[in-house]
């Protein structure tokens, strides 16, 4: 069975299958059997049914903010990250190699034709509020950026800067994300990914499915990933681990 097709199965889970949730004016409620539970659109009176066998925490910056409304406290922040665009110098020709460069905490990457997609790994702001406006970077980041891209790739001196802005995440003290069950039954986390998960998202998406599916992830081990490694004082490394990351 594709992806897809397990994608497309695990929607209806949550619209034909026994309701085990529903969400009240800023609470999540257990409920059994077939019920559902309506509720207002912001005011107290019943206009919207809702209701899921399974509910799914993908969200992001504010998935601690909705583990709590089950009384789930998850070790999660906000993670804010500046994100620059330089029009190419004469001479570079896009598509060029997606780049990682630790020792300059830096790392670029082709954005269409025309553009460099920019980013640093250190001076990201951690906590906060994942509300706050992300249409501006800090007022130093393009002189960080210029300064770095210029020293790895020179000739970028005769690029321009195009614009830049800021985005968030959720980030965990691994900086790992947390995947599996945890709080009430049916409730599955799916964040924390704290910045690394637009790469795996389809190894994730399947894993996820077949938990949701079938009661366990085979495709792909998740285990490690687990809620409970924070309170176990397992976070997760690599065999051959380096610093973290996003500082």
């Amino acid at each position: 069975m594709t992806i897809l097709r397990r994608i497309s199965d695990t929607l209806l889970i949550g619209i034909i299958l026994v309701v085990l949730f529903g969400v009240v004016l800023g609470r999540v409620v257990p409920l059994t059997g077939r019920q559902t539970l309506v509720i207002g659109g912001g005011s107290m009176e019943p206009s919207i049914a809702l209701g899921a066998a399974v509910v799914v925490d993908a969200a992001g910056a504010w998935a601690g903010r909705l583990a709590s409304l089950v009384g789930l406290e998850v070790p999660i922040a906000t993670w804010r990250h500046d994100t620059a665009y330089l029009g190419l110098a004469g001479g570079i020709v896009s598509p060029f190699p997606i780049v990682i460069d630790h020792p300059s905490e830096a790392y670029f990457r082709p954005e269409g034709r025309e553009l460099m997609l920019v980013g640093l790994e250190d001076a990201n702001e951690v906590g906060g509020s994942p509300d706050r406006p992300t249409d501006e970077a800090s007022p130093t980041f393009p002189e960080r950026v210029a300064d770095r891209i210029t020293r790895r790739v020179p000739v970028m001196q005769e690029g321009t800067f195009h614009s830049a802005h800021s985005g968030q995440d959720g980030i965990t003290p691994d900086q790992r994300a947390i995947l599996g069950p945890a709080g009430p039954d049916g409730f599955i986390l799916l964040c924390g990914f704290s910045g690394t998960g637009f790469k795996t998202a389809p190894a994730i998406g399947l894993a996820m499915s077949e938990l949701i599916l079938d009661g366990a992830a085979r495709s792909v081990d998740i285990a490690p990933f687990a809620p409970t490694r924070f309170a176990a004082g397992r976070p997760l490394r690599g065999e051959y681990p380096y610093q973290l990351l996003w500082h």
